[in-house]
């Protein structure tokens, strides 16, 4: 004889279906990290990076940037920060964090 199945009534498992669409778009807004000021080039490659050591996510924001044509200038920038358009063109091109 072969137990019964077991049936998950718990809400853990689809608690983001539960959500509408709307409210699920409105949090990602809420939580993203958008740079008001300026922003530190390695606070900036961690939030791409979460998982690697802090130079080793500069290093690799850094390979990411110079790839491209309009952003491999700020690879030369003698500052460790980004100004708030700066951070905005990387946003455009490489996507948000």
């Amino acid at each position: 004889m072969q137990p019964a199945p077991i049936e998950n009534n718990s809400r853990q498992g689809n608690h983001l279906s539960a959500r509408p669409e709307g409210a699920l778009a409105s949090a990602r807004t809420v939580n993203s990290k958008l740079p008001t000021s300026t922003c530190g080039r390695t606070e900036l490659a961690q939030m791409y990076f979460p998982y690697v050591l802090p130079q080793t996510a500069w290093q690799k924001l850094r390979s990411l940037l110079a790839e491209d044509p309009a952003l491999s200038h700020l690879t030369k920038l003698r500052r460790r920060t980004f100004l708030p358009a700066e951070v905005a063109k990387i946003y455009a091109s490489l996507g948000h964090p």
